[in-house]
């Protein structure tokens, strides 16, 4: 029996699906409004489902906002870091005179996703490593120095499986390093793959190895313990190869990596070394950056073991650029300097419109090993951890999210809200020069001042760009014209204070207000 309500429910249903229909009509589509959280698929662009269908955000600031050159309007790029975007200004005039110099190289194309990279100084000079005095073979003996104390090592000889130079991939077109052991103490053992030219102080580098890579190991102990021991020997591998210098790109040398399919013992063994080893480039030109490199890749490794890696089939490491970071974050600990990251650090400073922060497949954006980017992770990370280190570094070590979710996780905030505020804090406090007595040092800004010609600024998807003017603006409004194939959130910071907080100023994604 139907009940008498029926027909006055339906034609409820009627009218309310006629208002949706209409509300919707009068709304960007679904795919624009989708908002970054999630993370999209590595092989899709970033962010997901941004639209260039709509028109062009035009916006207008009273030039007087200007006024105080210590005043900076920044933007947050939220698009794909492959891409550029325009930022255009007009008004009564503008144009550009940056703080810095010009950029001059060009980002790196893909080179390999199969390694998790050191960057080295490609412009330091070796110390004493000139002279080539042998090649190493079967059975090289130990160096007395560094023998180990043990009546038998754990294994003379082994094979490391390693990707050969311009793979795209970490999974195919692997070769076999044979490797022979030559030194040893409680915490490691050193290969050397065979063939692997050694120079006059290799037995003093040698030493200064097996010395670091202990402190590195031992240090971890505060950071919650060392990473897995995956192959069961009761010691850190380090194999010894100059086919480093082979992954080549914008960085230089390579100096270091490690490989997190390495930690998967459940996996085939043509997958990986089931093992946790570093591999080493022995051409690492001095002490400090032989300390920074060993730290950042046990970092990697630490982080690897703190996601459960290799014993939770679903666990996979973090995105690339939180990845890095992190392990910048532990170099830094463990190592308490931070000359790795000097130029990483000065190439964010001079131009973060082009540093992406936000990268979730560096090979993918043709950003692996990118600089600005890098020293743009790590300034984020370390800013986000510095209020109690141990606890949100722990949390983010662990996950088990990835990316943006897991610092939304870390800061209870959502990610744009922390962005927007680490921009604003850089500029307001800057960061401290690496030696005693010198200034802070700040981000690059564009200048703008008075001129016929609009201003054209390019931005990278995930960046960030200041505009401020060095000298004080008249009356009148600058108008900003702003891609609409991406969202852009704005702030407005000063010279060691924060003018306002920073806003979230696209409509279409309600999660960043």
């Amino acid at each position: 029996m139907r009940s008498a309500h029926s027909p006055r429910f339906a034609a409820l249903a009627v009218v309310v699906a006629m208002l949706v229909w209409q509300t919707l009509a009068r709304q960007p589509s679904v795919e624009a409004t989708l908002p970054l959280r999630p993370l999209p698929r590595e092989s899709r662009p970033f962010p997901h489902g941004i639209s260039n269908a709509n028109a062009p955000q035009y916006r207008e600031y009273a030039q007087e906002s200007f006024a105080d050159p210590g005043t900076a309007l920044f933007f947050l790029c939220v698009g794909d870091p492959a891409a550029t975007y325009e930022v255009v200004l007009e008004g009564r005039g503008t144009r550009v005179t940056p703080r810095f110099a010009a950029q001059t190289e060009v980002h790196s194309s893909l080179t390999s996703d199969c390694v998790t990279e050191d960057f080295p100084s490609s412009q330091r000079e070796p110390e004493d490593f000139t002279t080539v005095i042998a090649q190493v073979g079967r059975g090289a003996p130990l160096p007395t120095s560094v023998r180990s104390n043990e009546d038998r090592p754990f294994r003379l000889t082994r094979r490391f499986s390693f990707p050969k130079a311009g793979s795209r991939s970490s999974l195919a077109a692997e070769e076999l390093l044979e490797s022979d052991l030559l030194a040893e103490n409680p915490h490691i053992r050193v290969y050397v793959e065979r063939g692997t030219t050694l120079e006059a102080s290799f037995d003093g580098f040698l030493e200064t190895v097996c010395e670091l890579a202990g402190a590195v190991v031992t240090g971890s102990d505060a950071l919650g313990g060392q990473c897995r021991d995956v192959d069961a020997d009761g010691k850190l591998s380090i194999v010894l190869t100059s086919r480093l210098s082979e992954f080549g790109g914008r960085g230089g040398r390579l100096d270091g990596c490690v490989r997190w399919e390495d930690f998967q013992d459940f996996a085939p063994r043509s997958v990986g070394n089931a093992a946790d080893v570093i591999f080493l480039n022995p051409e690492v030109p001095d002490r400090a950056q032989l300390f920074a490199v060993l730290a950042h890749e046990y970092g990697h490794l630490i982080a690897f073991t703190r996601r459960g890696i290799g014993l939770d089939p679903t666990a996979v490491p973090d995105e690339d650029w939180l990845n890095e970071a992190l392990a910048h974050v532990i170099e830094v600990q463990l190592s308490g300097q931070d000359s790795n990251l000097a130029d990483r650090i000065d190439e964010f400073l001079r131009h973060p419109e082009q540093s992406p922060l936000v990268v979730a497949s560096s090979t993918r954006s043709g950003l692996w090993r990118d600089p600005g980017s890098r020293g743009a992770g790590y300034l984020f990370l370390e800013w986000l951890v510095r209020r109690s280190p141990e606890e949100r570094l722990a949390r983010l070590l662990r996950g088990p999210e990835r990316g943006t979710q897991l610092v939304e996780a870390v800061s209870g905030t959502a990610f744009g809200e922390t962005w927007s505020a680490w921009a604003a804090h850089l500029w307001s406090q800057g960061i401290p020069q690496r030696r005693e007595g010198t200034a802070r040092r700040y981000p690059a800004a564009v200048d703008v001042e008075l001129s016929r010609h609009p201003l054209r600024i390019a931005v990278r998807g995930m960046s960030l760009c200041y505009l401020s003017a060095a000298t004080h603006l008249p009356g009148g409004t600058i108008a900003v014209t702003l891609p609409a194939d991406a969202i852009w959130l704005e702030g407005w910071a000063q010279r060691d204070r924060v003018v306002g907080a920073p806003l979230a100023s696209d409509h279409r994604d309600p999660q960043y207000r």
